[in-house]
C-alpha cells in the first residue's frame, strides 16, 4: 500500500491522478465495508460511486486531514448508514 503522505502528496500536485491512486489503493477497503452493510451487488456499486462521489468532494480537505484512510473510513460508513435507513 502506499503511503498516505505519498497520496496526499500527489493530490496537492494533480487531482486528477491522485484520486485515482486513492481509488486503486482504497477500493478493497471500502467495497468490503459497503458490502457489509449491502447484499445487494448493483446496490453496494451505486453507494460505492456515490462515496466516491462525496470523496471527490473532499478533496481539499484530504489536503489537511491527518489520516486518510479514517476519513475515507467515515465517508463509507456513514454513506452506507444514511442508505439502508
Amino acid at each position: 500500500m502506499i503511503d498516505e503522505v505519498k497520496i496526499i502528496e500527489t493530490l496537492s500536485k494533480d487531482k486528477v491522478k491522485g484520486f485515482d491512486l486513492i481509488k486503486n489503493e482504497y477500493k478493497y477497503f471500502v467495497s468490503n465495508l459497503v458490502t457489509s452493510f449491502v447484499d445487494n451487488k448493483d446496490y453496494a456499486f451505486s453507494i460505492t460511486k456515490e462515496i466516491y462521489h462525496k470523496l471527490f468532494k473532499e478533496l481539499k480537505r484530504i489536503n489537511k486531514v491527518n489520516n486518510l484512510t479514517t476519513l475515507i473510513y467515515k465517508i463509507t460508513i456513514n454513506t452506507c448508514i444514511n442508505n439502508s435507513i
